[in-house]
This record gives C-alpha cells, sequence and structure tokens, in this order.
C-alpha cells in the first residue's frame, strides 16, 4: 500500500502498476520511436527547403551568327540553330545574367551597348562561340562608335566580355558614368584583341572624389596601335586610359603603341591597383604612368 502524505485518501495501487506498467513502457517506447521517426522527417524536409524554394531560375543562353536572322524571337535564338543575325539584337534578349555567345565572322558598324547587368554569382556574359573562329566586332570609329560601350554608370556592373577581336573603333571599350549616375564597377574584360582605336584602347570612368567606381579585371587581352599610331612617341594616348580603382590588369601584352596603361585621369584619385605579369614591347613613350 502507498500513501501520498496530505491527501485525505490512500489508493492501493500496485495491482493495477504490475497491470498497467507493460503496457506503459510499450507506449513510451512506441512514442520515442514516432519522435525518432519525425525528427528524420522533419531533418530532411528542413534540408529540402532550401532545394525547394531557394531555387532561382536558370540563366538563359542565346546566339548571334552571320547566318542568323534578327526576326527571330529571343526563345528561338535560345537555339544555336536559329540564332539571331547582329550584336544589339542579341544583346535586347539578355536579362541579368544571361550569356550572349557570338559565332564568327566581322560584325561591321556594331557595338555591344549597355547589357544588363549581373550579379556577383552570375555575370552577364558576352563572348566568342569557345568552338569557333574569334569573332571581330568593327564599330565606326569615325562616327564614335566603340566595341563595347557601356554609358549607364553604375548600372553597367558584372558583366564579362570574352574573346573578341575590336578594331577601329572610337574606344575599344568605353566604361562611363558620373556622379548622378554612378560608376561603372566589376567588369572583366578577357581574352580580347584590340587595336587601332581612334582614341585609348580603354577608356573608364570614376569619381573625382571617394573612390567609387572600379573593381574591374583586365586579362589576357592584346593591343596593338592604339590611337591609330604605331611608336608615336609624340601620342598622347594610353591604351588604358583610367583602370579604375581596384581593378586587376595582368597577363595581358601590349606592343607597337605610344602608352600602356594610364592609372589616372584629369581630377580623379585612383587606388589599389595592380599591375602584374604583363608584356610591353615596343612601346613608344611609358608602359605604366600612374601621375
Amino acid at each position: 500500500m502507498i500513501k501520498f502524505s496530505g491527501s485525505f485518501f490512500s489508493l492501493q495501487i500496485l495491482p493495477l502498476a504490475v497491470f498497467f506498467l507493460p503496457l506503459l513502457t510499450k507506449f513510451f517506447w512506441f512514442t520515442r520511436q514516432i519522435r525518432r521517426t519525425l525528427n528524420i522527417l522533419l531533418g530532411g524536409l528542413v534540408n529540402l527547403f532550401p532545394l525547394t524554394f531557394g531555387v532561382t531560375a536558370h540563366a538563359a543562353t542565346y546566339y548571334v551568327a552571320k547566318t542568323g536572322n534578327d526576326s527571330h524571337q529571343c526563345a528561338q535564338a535560345q537555339n544555336a540553330k536559329t540564332p539571331r543575325q547582329t550584336i544589339p539584337a542579341g544583346v535586347f534578349c539578355l536579362s541579368s545574367g544571361d550569356t550572349l555567345i557570338v559565332k564568327g565572322g566581322t560584325y561591321t558598324n556594331q557595338e555591344i551597348t549597355n547589357p544588363p547587368a549581373g550579379t556577383a554569382e552570375n555575370y552577364t556574359t558576352i563572348k566568342a562561340d569557345p568552338s569557333g573562329a574569334r569573332p571581330v566586332i568593327d564599330p565606326n570609329g569615325a562616327n564614335f562608335q566603340r566595341g563595347f560601350n557601356c554609358d549607364k554608370g553604375a548600372a553597367c556592373s558584372y558583366i564579362e566580355v570574352r574573346g573578341f577581336e575590336i578594331a577601329t573603333g572610337y574606344n575599344s571599350v568605353r566604361l562611363f558614368g558620373n556622379d548622378a549616375v554612378g560608376y561603372p564597377h566589376h567588369v572583366r574584360l578577357t581574352d580580347n584583341i584590340m587595336h587601332d582605336s581612334v582614341a585609348a584602347e580603354i577608356l573608364v570612368s570614376t569619381s573625382a572624389a571617394g573612390y567609387v567606381g572600379g573593381d574591374h579585371v583586365m586579362r589576357r587581352n592584346i593591343f596593338y596601335r592604339t590611337g591609330s599610331s604605331s611608336l608615336n612617341t609624340g601620342g598622347d594616348f594610353h591604351t588604358i586610359y583610367n583602370t579604375g580603382n581596384r581593378s586587376v590588369v595582368e597577363g595581358n601584352t601590349f606592343h607597337n603603341l605610344a602608352n600602356g596603361v594610364g592609372i589616372w585621369t584629369p581630377q580623379t584619385s585612383i587606388q589599389n591597383v595592380i599591375v602584374r605579369n604583363n608584356v610591353f614591347y615596343d612601346i613608344g613613350r611609358s608602359h605604366t604612368d600612374s601621375w
């Protein structure tokens, strides 16, 4: 007999305990198994949720070829067999993080103009077809066309241009900004050949104060006859005129031109630029100029 202290009655529960104890043991064992199973299932669901709800739309790839047709819808231009014909028409199809692949051939009086900004995780990319001949962008420099012209300031960001030959543009590349629209940042120029520009091959804007604009990468490009001059010791054109702040210029080849890398523009301050592992030869004036 067990008595509960302070109660007005006593219970004789031993026979009941003998009867219910096995049932209670099985109940608690069963409850533990259920709880364990739920933990496993819920854990799996927790792992599944990021996969289910964190999925973003896949970036699209579009094609341009000399054999294409600009009347093709953008959806059709995602098939290499039904490309668009001109670079501007291909760029028109792009959204943030997309890729435009340009087949071989010469694209006369055309330029890559203001493609949509990508993100740090997913650059918007305009590149040559890696399986074919290098495409040539031949803008009209006399009419101030460039190979790649981005004049939307801070909206010109997280973009890569790769694998082109750009000839006879006013500039091969222009990354323009101002205090009103911001300044371009995080642009990659990779594996291109740029030559015979009217003025600087690459022209970059940065802020006059505050070191805004930059974080660019210029890698494995070839430059020659910048400013339409060969070894013009009196020439004023730099091949790269303002690298941008915190930018990297590496693995490039500069030859047969007046000036190489200019880490400055008037009334600006530029900081933390890396120029390394480049090749310079037949340069008329300075290899690297950091006024």
